[in-house]
């Protein structure tokens, strides 16, 4: 077989004589680099008729013809009976179709063609001149056969077309898979997880030719059923996103996700099932939105089912076919990794707060030590040291209030060591919270706080009765005396202390402790549970570790803390928290 190949490109004529020797058809190949080179070829050609071209491959640009049509004229007046395949650098609707008009076989754009489109292109052609040889044969012999032949070749066409429609796709897909597996295994931002999976599915989409693509993540909740969470989904045009539809807000993701995870699981692999097969109410609920087929993938980490990708066909779009599912499989293993990298960012994240939270609580734990530790202890040995110096007379009197004071210190003292432990266990150890007595809490932490009640004649108000809420009791005790002893200590002359408690609305219980000192401003108000912040000039140390250890105490217990003041003498401060309201359906918890 004899090929006249006319092409100005070096390399690009390498590359298809490279394709040609590396086939089956094994063809001489005749290259001119100009038009007027190709004619004179194909001039030669005609003289001798064992030396004649069986196809031509013509480029429509050459340097010394700019015109395609005209390329193609010139050729073709010469070459009447051979075959032509045109070769154009872009696809050019228009142009192709006028010369396959004006005698032209086939055409090739050279972009995408490949080894496996060319070789299949010049056998069509090829096939094709056999048959027309054929038909004329025929024609003269009966023309009755003309139809079944026309058929032959129409069914030649459509077979090409097909064939040409399915490289075109997979080529298509390829593209996609490795472009989808690029951006998924180079994003290190894991806080734009929803636009990512929101390209993934529009590709997707568009690529395979789907009506509807989609992406449900998978969570397993600990003795609950799997739960499918839809996290992006694209729509092509005239079908209506499941999102917005009716028919599915009528029925829930929930009834139907479980039948999708049930079919994975057991397939093993994917599912690939038509409508019309289902079952009552899930088939007329697909059907009414004409949905002829759905095709669902996971998306699998060490073995375990994190998301489903799905295509449902449309009834005007493509086919869904085993090649769809084959390329699929590139992008679900590239989405699979994204999301194993994602899982340990995120785990990642979850450690560095955790590494951050420990090294502050040893910042609180040094600072308690040299500072709030420091003076109680130092006050003791002083006062311990003036009991037994030999050289001092004391009166019974003095000696009973030196020993009060002493008292006095070393409890201090043991509240600062229980608040340095209850810190350490809040972040580390688990407790089991249930509904608490908070008047039996409240009166406890009054006992605690006796000394400096007596201290400074404080009255302290409190209700008849206690809202129920849920907390754990060791620590809400540390709460109140840190809120008490707060009140006491920069409250008036004398302080005057209520504390009380209302459920609200969101199902919460607010406690709080008001006094009548001088008030915080709203600047220090922001610093105050911040730890070891000293707010203006409020005496004895200000606020300290404690209510630093409330706001990690109630923030473990699911609650919350806040204080308001208006700053002015005599209407002080009211600092409050909250926590769950004792309800119907509470159980124990264990955080």
């Amino acid at each position: 077989m004899r090929i006249l190949y006319i092409e100005d490109d070096p390399d690009y004529a390498r590359l298809v004589q490279t394709f040609l020797a590396d086939s089956a058809l094994k063809p001489e190949v005749d290259l001119a680099r100009t038009m007027h080179d190709g004619i004179a070829k194909a001039r030669t050609a005609l003289k001798e008729e064992t030396s004649r071209y069986d196809v031509v491959l013509l480029d429509l640009l050459l340097p010394d013809s700019e015109d395609p049509v005209e390329t193609f004229e010139q050729i073709f007046g010469m070459l009447e009976t051979t075959p032509i395949i045109v070769m154009t650098s872009m696809y050019d609707e228009s142009l192709i179709k006028e010369l396959i008009d004006r005698g032209a076989r086939s055409y090739l754009i050279k972009p995408q063609t490949n080894h496996a489109l060319l070789i299949r292109t010049l056998e069509f052609v090829l096939t094709n001149q056999q048959i027309r040889d054929l038909l004329t044969t025929i024609q003269v012999e009966s023309s009755q056969s003309r139809k079944s032949l026309t058929d032959l070749i129409e069914s030649c066409t459509k077979e090409l077309i097909t064939a040409n429609a399915q490289l075109s796709m997979r080529d298509e897909m390829l593209s996609l898979t490795v472009e989808l597996q690029r951006h998924l295994l180079s994003s290190t931002n894991i806080d734009n997880i929803a636009q990512t999976y929101m390209q993934i599915v529009e590709r997707l989409g568009q690529v395979s030719g789907a009506g509807r693509a989609y992406f449900f993540e998978v969570s397993h909740p600990p003795d609950a059923e799997i739960i499918l969470h839809l996290k992006a989904e694209w729509s092509g045009p005239n079908v209506v996103p499941m999102a917005e539809d009716s028919i599915y807000t009528e029925m829930p993701y929930r009834h139907f996700a479980p039948f999708w995870t049930e079919a994975i699981l057991n397939a093993g692999d994917f599912l690939h099932e038509k409508v019309s097969t289902w079952d009552e109410p899930l088939r007329q609920l697909h059907k009414s939105r004409g949905t002829e087929s759905i095709l669902l993938l996971p998306v699998l980490v060490k073995d375990s089912l994190v998301g489903i990708v799905g295509l449902d066909r449309i009834v005007s779009g493509n086919e869904l076919n085993s090649t769809t599912i084959e390329l699929l499989g590139g992008v679900t293993s590239a989405l699979a990794l994204w999301i194993e990298q994602r899982q340990a960012d995120e785990k990642t994240r979850e450690i560095n707060l955790l590494l951050r939270n420990r090294n502050e609580d040893l910042d609180a734990y040094a600072h308690t030590v040299a500072h709030d530790l420091k003076n109680p202890l130092s006050i003791l040995v002083g006062t311990v040291n003036l009991l037994t110096e030999s050289n001092i007379t004391l009166t019974r009197e003095e000696e009973d209030q030196l020993m009060q004071q002493i008292g006095m210190y070393a409890e201090r003292a043991t509240n600062i060591v229980d608040e340095l432990l209850l810190l350490a266990n809040s972040s580390r150890n688990e407790v089991c919270t249930k509904p608490v007595n908070m008047a039996d809490i409240v009166n406890s932490a009054l006992l605690n706080v006796r000394h400096l009640i007596s201290e400074r004649n404080a009255t302290i108000i409190q209700p008849d009765s206690w809202p129920m809420a849920v907390g754990y009791a060791p620590w809400l005790e540390v709460v109140w005396v840190n809120y008490l002893s707060n009140a006491i200590k920069y409250g008036g002359t004398p302080p005057r202390i209520e504390i009380g408690a209302s459920r609200l609305e969101d199902d919460t219980v607010e406690f709080w402790v008001s006094d009548n000192g001088r008030g915080l401003s709203a600047d220090q108000q922001q610093q105050l549970f911040l730890p070891f912040k000293t707010v203006g000039n409020i005496p004895a140390g200000g606020h300290g570790l404690g209510l630093s250890i409330v706001k990690r105490v109630l923030d473990k217990l699911h609650g919350t803390v806040a204080v308001s003041s208006e700053g002015v003498q005599g209407k002080g401060s009211r600092f409050s928290f909250t926590l769950p309201a004792l309800t119907n359906i509470t159980t124990d918890q264990t955080i």
